[in-house]
Parts: structure tokens; sequence; C-alpha cells
């Protein structure tokens, strides 16, 4: 609901911290540091949850729109499914990722979770390359995320 616009500023009191970031989300400092590893297991016994996973969205052998450095995106200009080989071609070339705007995984073109949007997923790739897209607010929303 924020469209990643969402800031929180938070201090952690605890003696063990944990923080995860998200790839190109801040640029590169160089700070020399002394730093520890230490390996933990972690034991979910006795603890219920109502928590239920109904759909798992695995890519595999491909950069994931998280992680990849370019993103290469289409939209409903490609005017079918059967002109996506370009696009992969394209990506693979480039050693990217594919992305598509939400009326493409709508009609069942690409799975969701290539989607980029508002209510897809967010973009931080250094190069985004998008073909066949109107542009639409709710798309660069999930690009300057």
């Amino acid at each position: 609901c924020f469209s990643n616009k969402g800031f929180a500023h938070t201090q952690i009191d605890t003696d063990i911290k944990i923080i995860g970031v998200s790839n190109n989300s801040f640029g590169v400092h160089e700070n020399k540091t002394d730093i520890t590893v230490e390996e933990f297991t972690v034991s979910l016994d006795g603890i219920s949850s109502d928590t239920k996973s109904v759909e798992i969205d695995k890519v595999v052998g491909k950069a994931t729109i998280a992680d990849a450095d370019i993103v290469v995106s289409a939209g409903r200009g490609l005017k079918g499914p059967e002109n996506w080989g370009m696009i992969e071609e394209l990506a693979d070339v480039l050693g990217a990722a594919t992305a598509c705007s939400k009326p493409v995984s709508d009609l069942g073109w690409r799975p969701h979770g290539e989607h980029v949007g508002q209510t897809g997923k967010p973009v931080a790739s250094n190069l985004y390359i998008a073909i066949g897209i109107s542009g639409a607010i709710q798309h660069l929303a999930g690009v300057s995320a």
C-alpha cells in the first residue's frame, strides 16, 4: 500500500541484531571495519502459527527481478505471448531478468512473479529496458521504488 515509499526510523536495543537490505537500495560506501560471523540455528518447536503458504513463485536458472542489475520488461505492445521470445532472447544476451506489466500477467502471458508495478514487484536495477509498455503511473511506481 506504500509502493515501497514507507520509511521507519528504528532503534534496536537487543544484543543480537539482524538487518535485511534489498539489492541496489543504497549506494556503495567503503567502510573498513572488523566483523565477526556467528553460526546459529533456530528452533521453532512449540511455536504455533496461523500462517499458510498458498503459492510459492520460484524462478529457476534466471536472474530474479529483485536481484538483477539489468531488467528487460515488456507490455501489451507485444500484441501476444507468441512475441515474447525476443524479450527472453534480449534478456539472455544481456544477462538480465525478464519482467512485465500488470495487464500482461493478468492476461496470463507471463507469470505474476514478473509483474512490475505498484501492485507487483519493485525494481531496483541499474538498467531498466521497457518495450511496449505505456508507462502508466502504477507501473512507474514499481520502477522508481
